[in-house]
């Protein structure tokens, strides 16, 4: 059961919204491919060249905007946080060095203590759009039945996921949304690997209890 729960959160994470949108898994498969042209990049843009920085900027904005966007439920909240995070990632990549981690989770990190720092000056906001997390998922041939089952199954997952705790959230999300490896979440969240296969287990397993009978998707 716990594997089904981590293919329903894998699938819906997965946020099949446009064609030219990209994951961060497939962000840094073709940053590999031109390492040395990313890096140029970065180094460029320590030494405050603001071309260099909106190019890391663009390649960035879409899914910082749906980790943020997942956090804090609110699509203007969002998009002023996302803004917030890319100010502070300009105002302190002088003093960014590659320790062995991805640029990404740096700005993750970023992201994080940003959204942290939200909810203390903010109370919570329960309203959430599956439409707007999600994106466009169900199949275009699907009839108005399968729709309405499909929008019905997205609107329970938030509900369950959102019941969980901040820090099992923020894992999940980073996990199977972002598809962090548990090294470079340790470097975002600052927890131990076993920690957060700690969170990740009891998340899973909290899931697995509340989501009892969801149907297959």
């Amino acid at each position: 059961m716990v594997c089904y729960i981590q293919h329903i959160l894998a699938k819906f994470f997965l946020f099949h919204h446009k064609k030219t949108e990209k994951s961060f898994c497939m962000i840094e498969h073709q940053a590999q491919e031109n390492m040395d042209h990313m890096r140029e990049r970065i180094e460029k843009a320590k030494q405050g060249d603001s071309e260099a920085f909106a190019y890391l900027y663009n390649t960035y904005l879409t899914p910082l905007y749906r980790f943020i966007y997942f956090r804090v439920k609110n699509t203007q909240d969002a998009e002023d946080l996302t803004q917030t995070v890319f100010i502070k990632a300009w105002e302190a990549i002088g003093s960014y060095e590659d320790k062995g981690y991805s640029f990404s989770s740096w700005l993750y990190t970023i992201a994080r203590n940003t959204v942290t720092d939200y909810w203390k000056k903010k109370k919570p906001i329960l309203v959430a759009d599956p439409k707007e997390t999600f994106g466009h998922i169900a199949d275009t041939k699907e009839n108005s039945h399968e729709k309405m089952a499909n929008r019905e199954l997205q609107e329970e997952i938030i509900h369950h996921i959102q019941t969980l705790s901040e820090e099992q959230q923020t894992i999940l999300i980073l996990k199977f949304m972002s598809e962090r490896t548990n090294e470079e979440i340790e470097e975002i969240t600052g927890k131990r690997q076993d920690a957060i296969r700690a969170l990740q287990y009891r998340a899973l397993k909290t899931l697995k209890k509340r989501m009892k009978g969801l149907p297959t998707v």
